[in-house]
């Protein structure tokens, strides 16, 4: 992932594609100053993290942009979200995820009580490629 990031970089700068360069730069950037925060070379998952982080933040941003009237902001920020997507691993299907919570909710107890619980060991399991928000719905129709 992170050897992807920098070979399309480099493409992008020879290219001149002005703005998949600005943000490969800065979610380079990012990747650099967590691995310093860590102290050590990141792996896929630590990587991952870090770019849902930054896909995170633009779509956050296009959001606010969106409600305040500015739509052609929002639409740069959702463009740049959708080119750190293109670097994130395929999340998991619903059926998938839906797996891993029938054998958690076994393990733990189908007591709604344990939500928090249950959704920690899914996403424990899950290492990443999981979306935090469809964790949560399953959990909870679950255990309803």
């Amino acid at each position: 992932m992170i050897d992807s990031i920098e070979t399309d970089l480099k493409t992008a700068l020879r290219s001149g594609d002005k703005d998949k360069v600005l943000v490969l730069k800065g979610v380079k950037s990012s990747l650099i100053n967590e691995r310093i925060k860590l102290g050590h070379d990141l792996d896929e998952e630590e990587a991952a993290k870090v770019l849902k982080s930054e896909a995170k933040q633009r779509q956050e941003a296009a959001d606010i942009y969106r409600s305040g009237g500015a739509q052609d902001k929002a639409d740069k920020e959702l463009a740049e979200k959708t080119i750190i997507e293109v670097y994130l691993p395929q999340m998991m299907s619903e059926e998938e995820v839906s797996k891993i919570v029938d054998e958690v909710i076994a393990e733990v107890g189908k007591d709604s009580s344990k939500t928090g619980i249950i959704i920690g060991q899914v996403m424990a399991r899950a290492k990443g490629i999981a979306d935090g928000r469809q964790v949560a719905e399953a959990v909870k129709s679950k255990l309803q």
